[in-house]
């Protein structure tokens, strides 16, 4: 969201969530804070989305790989959830979100390299234009982190996502 929203300053991610943060007894506290104001002028960048018929138009072009990271069973269609159709986009590949999460290690991300090579398996890699997607591009901001980490240069976010996609009437789907 921040990139969208071309923020271009400095921005963290808590590796491993407040589960990880609490977890190595770091500090807390449970009275508000207040912050330092700053300034904030949103430039909108266009050219890391993709809407529905931008993705419709590069279905089956092999310089695209779609990652959709919801659970299997969204992907299949088995759970079809609160969408008319149940299945994924074609040609996309499933690639879970919690899958890059080492659940030993409180949730931190699992070694990039192991990642990489896990993607690789799937028939992605860097030189492809990355376009990752969920129900409603929540789970699937990890995946677009994810591959910005790994360093993958070119990659776009369909944040209608499932939501959008399984329930238009004209698109097409594969379960």
């Amino acid at each position: 969201t921040l990139e969208y929203l071309g923020h271009a300053g400095k921005a963290s991610v808590l590796d491993g969530g407040m589960e990880m943060w609490e977890r190595e007894g770091r500090p807390t506290v449970d009275k508000p804070t207040h912050g330092y104001p700053g300034t904030f002028e949103a430039h909108v960048r266009d050219d890391i989305v993709m809407s529905a018929d931008q993705v419709r138009a590069r279905l089956g072009d092999p310089a695209v790989a779609l990652i959709d990271a919801r659970p299997k069973n969204e992907y299949t269609g088995e759970r079809v959830g609160r969408n008319a159709r149940g299945g994924h986009i074609p040609g996309a590949v499933n690639y879970e979100w919690t899958r890059a999460m080492d659940k030993a290690n409180g949730l931190r991300l699992r070694p990039f390299e192991e990642l990489r090579q896990e993607l690789k398996a799937l028939g992605i890699d860097q030189n492809q234009e990355i376009v990752t997607h969920c129900q409603s591009h929540h789970r699937s901001g990890l995946t677009y982190l994810l591959a910005k980490l790994l360093g993958f240069p070119n990659i776009k976010a369909y944040a209608g996502s499932w939501a959008e996609w399984g329930n238009h009437p004209d698109t097409k789907i594969e379960n």
